[in-house]
């Protein structure tokens, strides 16, 4: 009876043991198979889940490979929320194998000068060769995946109340206030909003080049910066705007840098998108159908002149340079550039969503036939073709730009912008006038305090 009792046990103890070892196997099978890409959790929101139909082929791509490809959102109400969260993985001996990046300079400079993003070529992702060389750059850190080209967007109908020719394709930042100051005070009084900020204020203050060149010296109290705050000041407490009540300058500051915490007045948020605005940033120039249904809409599309020279997002991933397994990871980007995916993209092969005006377009040069012959049969109106022929033109010409390659920006000068920009509404939107010595003090107060930063 004790013989037997022993060997039960010792039977028990095998099995045992070999469902452990195969469990651990299996976890480790898995864990070997895995390829993790980090993404800001805004990025996944409005990019890859509205942009991209990266979601469903993950799923058939999972399955066709024996691999697990998963994201991992990165919290953050902020750049530096967001960088300091991920700081924390990136420096793990097997942390994430890539990272998505949209739009974002100032990440993918510093990623790559810190020797995060690995260098790759066409022998590791040999799909490479099919991307319109305007896309990359001559060392290849960042793997574009889609693009997108905004379009300024005019109203038909309230354009046409105004009685005036259209622009040219190369029209200017001036050409653009010309129309718009001509359309407020015909229309006058608006409702002020969002977009007002950025025409008012936002674009002009990113004009102002206040940076010294070797960015350790901010200069604020010039004759330029006073000019724009008075005019600025002078503009919004016309008679041409109707504002909303209790605001503070603080609010119109979280309103269109804090967005996600403000709470007051929600109708200020999406006050843009009302009937009677006279233009919209939307639609890709690059996505044919994205234009089509933006013509439906009784609008009438030209190049975006906000930011001429550096007007292309492009999507896409950078290889951390410590992750964890990265050939997996040079595989799945190929994948994604492969001419399955960038087709899927370019039909806008996404769930049941209608196509969105933001889906990111192809970046592969061999589909330029294959997607002239679709676009060939289709029934579009001459306006869509000329200004995607007129910004492919652009692009080969070096005349227009990814914002992703400008180095111009840092994190640390974009940083201080947002934070000035704050400092300088409280200028701006007041009824009161400050003097000219008064608004210097102010001014070189804010200079001292922002060169310390800039040194630190």
């Amino acid at each position: 009876m004790k013989k037997i009792f022993i060997f039960a046990f010792c039977i028990i103890l095998i099995l045992t043991s070999c469902t452990t070892d195969k469990k651990e196997v299996n976890s480790k099978s898995s864990e070997s198979k895995e390829v993790t890409i980090a993404v800001w959790e805004d990025d996944y929101d409005f990019t890859i889940d509205l942009s991209m139909p990266i979601i469903e082929y993950i799923s058939k791509y999972n399955k066709d490979n024996d691999t697990r490809v998963k994201f991992d959102k990165i919290k953050g109400n902020t750049y530096e929320e967001f960088l300091d969260n991920l700081n924390v993985k990136l420096y793990l001996d097997e942390g994430p194998t890539l990272i998505y990046i949209s739009n974002m300079p100032y990440f993918y400079q510093l990623f790559k000068e810190k020797g995060i993003a690995e260098k790759v070529d066409t022998d590791t992702i040999p799909n490479l060769n099919n991307v319109y060389d305007f896309y990359l750059e001559d060392e290849i850190y960042f793997i574009p995946i889609g693009a997108d080209y905004t379009c300024k967007s005019f109203n038909k109908e309230q354009i046409e109340k105004l009685d005036i020719p259209y622009p040219d394709y190369d029209w200017t930042i001036e050409d653009y206030y010309e129309i718009r100051n001509k359309w407020v005070d015909y229309t006058k009084p608006i409702e002020f909003s969002r977009d007002d900020i950025q025409d008012i204020i936002i674009y002009k203050l990113d004009n102002i080049d206040v940076f010294s060149q070797d960015n350790k010296k901010i200069n604020l109290d010039t004759k330029q910066m006073k000019e724009n705050i008075n005019n600025m000041r002078e503009e919004i407490y016309s008679d041409k705007y109707i504002l909303p009540e209790n605001f503070t300058y603080e609010d119109y500051y979280n309103a269109c840098f804090d967005y996600h915490s403000f709470n007051k007045g929600r109708d200020f948020l999406t006050r843009s998108a009302t009937i009677y605005y006279l233009t919209f940033d939307a639609y890709n120039a690059l996505n044919v159908e994205s234009l089509k249904r933006g013509m439906m809409d009784d609008r009438i599309h030209f190049p975006n002149v906000n930011n001429q020279k550096y007007n292309i997002d492009l999507g896409g991933f950078i290889v951390n340079s410590n992750g964890k397994n990265k050939k997996l990871g040079y595989e799945f980007i190929n994948s994604l550039l492969s001419k399955e995916f960038q087709m899927q993209m370019y039909k806008g092969e996404k769930q049941d969503y209608v196509l969105p005006s933001n889906m990111y377009s192809p970046v592969l040069k061999t589909l330029k036939d294959n997607i002239q012959n679709i676009e060939s049969k289709k029934n579009l109106q001459p306006e869509v073709i000329k200004i995607k022929n007129y910004i492919y033109d652009k692009l080969k010409k070096g005349e227009i730009k990814p914002e992703i390659y400008r180095k111009d920006k840092t994190l640390k000068t974009v940083t201080l912008r947002r934070k000035l920009y704050k400092d300088l509404f409280k200028f701006i939107f007041t009824e009161d006038v400050f003097s000219d010595d008064s608004l210097s003090r102010e001014l070189k107060e804010l200079e001292d305090r922002y060169s310390i930063y800039l040194n630190e």
